[in-house]
């Protein structure tokens, strides 16, 4: 899901974006499966 812009410091620390950031991160280290919807 895109952030909208400009991001402020709350966007950040969203669930969202901590999900996503989780998933790319996952998937860089090879520990899952890169999906998308």
């Amino acid at each position: 899901m895109p952030l909208p812009r400009p991001r402020g410091a709350d966007d950040f620390t969203a669930p969202e974006f901590a999900a996503t950031e989780r998933r790319i991160l996952d998937a860089l280290r090879g520990t899952t499966a890169v999906t998308t919807a």
